[in-house]
């Protein structure tokens, strides 16, 4: 139960926090919060993005800036001048418009993989509705849904680690992320991905081209035989989604479950934009979830 909570807390924080994450283009006013401080800048190009490789990834960054300048401070992400706040009051204090809309440039380096119709790039009414509507199978009673599911997860895990012969080295980084991509598969796509076989397809193909995305963070062209292994795997996702969204259309149960899916599906968009955004929540469920377990599962080891 311990890790099926610390699944759902990562997933439902994952679902309200990367949906609205503060990065604005307009800052509160320097009187009410004693000025913004802004990061160095060298290269009118890249930005601070060195600076991101450098520390290991953009959280990394910002949880290093933050320390250093407060909890309000500007940096450049490619040419573009944007905002981090990082306190609850300081998010509360924001309009509700800045509050919500980000730069489409925060999130560009990922549209090879989440295409030009994710959520990401939607801002003002449109950007509120989706959000609002696709957000609902992850907040309130719905979230009763997912015990279940984490559950017979966690189960799972269980079952297998038994099997692990005493002194066997356990790599707990890839089975925590192979533990987050079972839970949010199941809870938000329904049966689809309960097939071993469907769920190593998935797997490999994300790995594969998730390396990639954060290859490109130094905003280097690929080579030619990068490029390549990353539309093919890519297709690979897209066409494992692709069935998923069919499978569930045809289902005799009928699209009112209430799952993420269902809810994607009652907006009737064409499929390449369900596409789109389905892999968007993917990405985002299976990276961050895996992450936040496998710290979880470190720091409860160090003080077992």
């Amino acid at each position: 139960m311990l890790q099926a909570a610390l699944v759902g807390f990562a997933f439902v924080a994952l679902a309200v926090l990367f949906l609205r994450w503060v990065q604005t283009r307009k800052p509160p006013s320097s009187t009410s919060h004693g000025g913004v401080k802004e990061e160095p800048c060298n290269d009118p190009v890249r930005g601070n993005v060195p600076d991101i490789v450098t520390e290991g990834s953009l959280h990394q960054y910002l949880q290093d800036r933050h320390a250093r300048h407060g909890p309000l401070f500007s940096f450049h992400l490619g040419p573009e001048k944007v905002f981090s706040a990082a306190s609850p009051d300081l998010f509360r204090s924001l309009s509700a418009s800045n509050a919500f809309n980000r730069p489409e440039s925060l999130f560009m380096l990922f549209q090879p993989l989440i295409t030009q119709f994710s959520i990401q790039y939607a801002n003002d009414e449109e950007g509120r509705d989706r959000h609002h509507h696709l957000t609902a199978p992850f907040r309130g009673e719905s979230l009763k849904g997912f015990y279940e599911i984490f559950s017979a997860v966690a189960s799972e895990c269980i079952d297998e680690y038994m099997q692990v012969p005493d002194g066997q080295h356990v790599n707990v980084s890839r089975d925590m992320f192979h533990i987050a991509m079972k839970a949010i598969t199941r809870a938000a796509f329904g049966d689809f991905f309960q097939n071993p076989a469907e769920m190593e397809q998935l797997r490999n193909a994300y790995e594969l081209v998730w390396a990639e995305m954060e290859r490109r963070l130094d905003m280097n062209e690929p080579s030619e035989e990068r490029q390549m292994a990353f539309e093919e795997n890519r297709q690979v996702l897209y066409d494992l989604v692709e069935r998923c969204i069919r499978q569930r259309r045809e289902s005799d149960r009928g699209v009112n479950q209430g799952i993420f899916l269902d809810r994607l599906l009652m907006m009737d968009r064409s499929d390449e934009e369900n596409i789109g955004e389905a892999v968007t929540y993917l990405v985002g469920g299976f990276h961050t979830t895996g992450n936040c377990k496998f710290v979880s599962w470190v720091d409860l080891c160090a003080t077992w």
